[in-house]
């Protein structure tokens, strides 16, 4: 009885997570029913690479992935390749990188709301209400590469609550942002300008950083 009160957060955090986890994957290649093109793209290429290093246009594992004259940063892809590789080629294994990432995204709103909130159990409910949110079960369902930017966004959030602490985290925070920014803008935009235009602001900003905490150990 002692541990249980002690360890109330963590015990009910890992409550919170599993149901988010149940929400997310109980019966992820029957609901929602069928597959469609988006999904079965990115399960195909990713099982193409996995099994030669090539998409379905023959590209050795290419920077950017083309769909019917659309190109999208390919990180979702490479990431499904690990789900494909452990269950095989299925609608589930397609799914897969979205559920989790809307679990990761319940765990973080959790951390993320205990910097900024003094009540103790307010973190709880904002981990829960976004763990059983209709949107979030929703788009988690699906091969949803908003849903993943919605996670990366939040990784870049939360890196950057604690970047007070420890100063290095701006550096974590930038990068997140700035790849779910490319991320975002290409479920909107197909420029080629644009993404090479936010490499080089990655650059510009890398050479920077050395040139000011070129000699910090923080960094």
């Amino acid at each position: 009885m002692q541990f249980i009160k002690k360890n109330s957060i963590v015990i009910i955090l890992v409550g919170i997570l599993l149901i988010a986890s149940f929400l997310r994957l109980y019966t992820l290649s029957e609901i929602p029913n069928g597959l469609y093109v988006d999904e079965a793209e990115i399960g195909y290429n990713a099982y193409s690479i996995l099994q030669t290093g090539k998409d379905e246009f023959g590209k050795s594992f290419p920077l950017f992935i083309r769909s019917f004259n659309v190109y999208a940063p390919p990180l979702y892809m490479y990431l499904t390749t690990i789900p494909i590789y452990l269950f095989g080629l299925s609608i589930f294994s397609a799914r897969f990188v979205s559920a989790i990432s809307g679990v990761i995204t319940t765990f973080l709103i959790y951390f993320i709301f205990k910097k900024i909130s003094p009540k103790k159990y307010f973190p709880l409910l904002g981990a829960f209400l976004f763990a059983i949110s209709p949107w979030s079960i929703f788009f988690s369902r699906g091969a949803f590469e908003a849903n993943f930017a919605l996670c990366i966004l939040s990784f870049a959030i939360y890196f950057l609550v604690y970047a007070k602490e420890r100063p290095r985290y701006f550096l974590y925070s930038f990068l997140f942002f700035l790849n779910c920014l490319e991320l975002l803008i290409s479920l909107f935009f197909n420029f080629l300008e644009i993404r090479i235009s936010g490499t080089y602001v990655f650059l510009l900003y890398i050479l920077q950083l050395h040139m000011v905490y070129g000699n910090c150990k923080g960094i």
